[in-house]
């Protein structure tokens, strides 16, 4: 086998990879109908050329990132933006009372990317850790998301169908228990 153009041998070599550097987030009161919060951020360097995919995350203050919540954020070209009810919502699932002053830490990890699209989950960098005091709302739940879960073994009847329920009102995460009974004909 012979080749017209020599392959260059790239190697990964981390101690050369730069972490992102994350600007200060402003807090504030939240309100479900507020301005998205937005901040800049540096890029993250990696010692191969290869895409970087980013996710900012939350946790309490003093908590050392022991149970960060990943935020629903639109990340590119050094901005960072997310609305201030998905913020309210981590806050809020983390125990914490509406009407409530807290302090909150966010820190940006970069991830290097395949050529397939998939994160290289080893080799993460995290950014610094910025900090500052938001105050929850109360938000006023309607009712409960629930998905119908119907199907032969209950007869398709409406009326009978058992019912999956979304506790955190995320729309993502449904529970409940499908008892599928099997009878002998």
């Amino acid at each position: 086998f012979a080749s017209c153009v020599k392959d260059e041998l790239t190697i990964y070599d981390p101690a050369k990879d730069s972490a992102q550097v994350l600007a200060h987030i402003s807090g504030c009161t939240l309100s479900e109908d507020g301005e998205d919060i937005t901040t800049t951020f540096q890029a993250a360097a990696f010692s191969v050329k290869a895409p970087v995919t980013y996710a900012l995350y939350m946790d309490l203050g003093g908590n050392n990132f022991a149970d960060p919540q990943k935020l629903d954020a639109k990340i590119g070209d050094g901005t960072i933006s997310f609305a201030q009810s998905k913020l309210n919502k981590a806050i809020i699932n983390k125990g914490i009372e509406p009407n409530t002053e807290v302090t909150v830490e966010f820190r940006l990890s970069a991830y290097m990317q395949t050529d397939k699209g998939t994160a290289v989950e080893d080799h993460a960098q995290y950014s610094n850790i910025v900090s500052d005091k938001f105050t929850t709302y109360e938000k006023i739940l309607g009712e409960m998301p629930v998905v119908d879960v119907p199907g032969d073994y209950q007869g398709w009847a409406p009326a009978n169908y058992p019912k999956l329920f979304n506790y955190s009102y995320d729309e993502v995460h449904y529970r409940g228990v499908v008892d599928f009974k099997c009878t002998k004909e």
